[in-house]
């Protein structure tokens, strides 16, 4: 029973690895796509700081936690911040 919960572990272990660089490609490629956009112009339009609260709502919604926060007011914290931001464009 020991061994069979130990690799349980070591499973979930890696497995949250692999999600949290999977997380932190998705995120990587939406600021990619934001950068580009303003290097082109597509952006110029829409103030700086605008873009980075939505940047920072982005940060915050693919962080898995923030210190005393559960998941939930976390998402929940994000989703405000990057629709304010939204609605600032």
């Amino acid at each position: 029973a020991l061994i069979i919960a130990r690799e349980s572990v070591e499973d979930f272990e890696r497995s949250k690895d692999f999600f949290n660089e999977f997380l932190k490609e998705i995120k990587n490629k939406i600021e990619t796509v934001f950068r580009q956009g303003i290097k082109k112009g597509f952006l110029k339009d829409i103030d700086p700081v605008v873009l980075t609260r939505i940047l920072i709502g982005i940060d915050i919604i693919f962080a898995f936690k923030i210190e005393n926060l559960d998941e939930k007011t976390t998402s929940h914290l994000a989703y405000h911040i990057l629709m304010d931001g939204i609605k600032r464009t």
